[in-house]
């Protein structure tokens, strides 16, 4: 694998300080917040590089916005996704109803939604 930094040291003089702390995050992306990598696969999607600064900040997080937009949407979840979590609920809980079982597993999804959503605001 081939060292980057005698490219980033012919560019060092356009690069302000924090610049770099995304190549730590490109390494492994679980080290990102979802809703992160949501806006930075908005800003990716429009052509856009997600770490210039735009309005003193990393051009991603002006797709915050869009990305919580997208989390509102997916914050019910399809009755397949509430059968399949049904299916991994009803494994670790034998007993419960088919029903409240579905409902367990969509609360989950809502849970999930709301802190990818509140991870952005």
């Amino acid at each position: 694998m081939r060292s980057i930094v005698p490219l980033l040291a012919r560019f060092s003089s356009e690069l302000l300080p924090g610049d770099l702390d995304w190549l730590a995050c490109r390494r492994d992306p679980s080290t990102m917040r979802p809703i992160e990598r949501a806006a930075r696969a908005l800003c990716k999607l429009e052509g856009r590089p997600e770490n210039i600064k735009f309005e003193g900040a990393p051009m991603w997080q002006s797709y915050l916005l869009q990305a919580i937009t997208v989390a509102d949407a997916l914050q019910e979840p399809s009755r397949m996704m509430k059968e399949g979590g049904a299916e991994i609920l009803r494994a670790m809980n034998a007993g419960g109803t088919e029903m409240a079982t579905e409902d367990d597993a969509a609360n989950v999804w809502r849970l999930i939604i709301d802190v990818l959503r509140d991870e952005g605001r």
